[in-house]
């Protein structure tokens, strides 16, 4: 009889699908440290930023946000708000995906029945296994990826973004090394559904090493609000006319805008 196979330490099992994601070495760390928090039914863990920043080797806890971020574009991970019964903010939930997020389980066929040499009934069970969906079968159109076009820039919503999100970061000199470092990278990892998520996800990770490296705010960073954000948003359209509407279907598509800013006007 064999032996029973025990282990004496914890481990988390990470998807293949995760670790062709594309995503940074850390991000493929925080996805494990989550998944060993998580329920096995509903995949939810409510891990405190400081937990996720000590098991992370970081001082801050905010350091632990663009890596988050890294994972939420990828679809491995999402994460919702959690409030205590005071009616306080408490720390974010999040919700830790195993099923790569364009393929789903479908049930197999019912199990086989066959009739043996012997005359015994013997049924065969299937297991439901993964299917890879054909792109007309996901739910809406499903987007491609593109390389960094020359024409990306920052405008002023992303200006003002960066004044919010990462204030210690110099974005002139700091999109320059962006934009030299996505031109000059080969491969799949150099294909981005939406370069200006990316471009925000870079900025977030430069300012958390810009904190871990000491760095504190001299003057109270701007507060920009939602509503200014939106405010600059709408009167970039008004200048170059177009609607809110178009800037939002046509979100992170940067040939797009150097087509509306070339004609001045919609891009159709």
């Amino acid at each position: 009889m064999a032996a029973d196979v025990t282990a004496d330490a914890y481990f988390a099992i990470v998807p293949e699908w995760v670790l062709d994601s594309g995503v940074s070495g850390n991000a493929v760390k925080l996805y494990a440290i989550l998944r060993r928090y998580a329920d096995n039914a509903t995949g939810e863990a409510h891990p405190s930023r400081r937990t996720l920043a000590t098991r992370m080797g970081f001082s801050r806890p905010q350091s632990i946000d663009p890596i988050v971020q890294e994972l939420v574009q990828a679809s491995a991970v999402s994460t919702f708000e959690r409030w205590t019964h005071a009616g306080d903010q408490d720390s974010n939930g999040y919700h830790v995906r195993t099923q790569a997020p364009h393929r789903v389980v479908r049930q197999s066929a019912p199990p086989v029945v066959r009739q043996s040499a012997r005359g015994v009934v013997r049924e065969t069970a299937h297991k439901p296994e993964p299917v890879e969906l054909e792109p007309e079968e996901l739910e809406g159109p499903r987007k491609r990826g593109s390389r960094l076009p020359e024409s990306f820039a920052v405008d002023d919503v992303m200006r003002q973004w960066a004044k919010v999100n990462a204030p210690s970061v110099d974005v002139v000199a700091e999109t320059e090394i962006f934009r030299e470092h996505w031109g000059s990278k080969a491969g799949r990892d150099a294909v981005k559904v939406n370069w200006r998520l990316t471009w925000q996800t870079w900025m977030r990770r430069q300012h958390g090493w810009n904190v871990d490296r000491g760095w504190k705010p001299t003057t109270r960073a701007a507060n920009v609000t939602d509503e200014v954000l939106a405010e600059q948003k709408a009167a970039w359209c008004a200048e170059h006319g177009i609607t809110v509407a178009e800037w939002d279907a046509h979100e992170g598509d940067e040939a797009w805008r150097a087509e509306v800013i070339r004609r001045g006007g919609s891009a159709g």
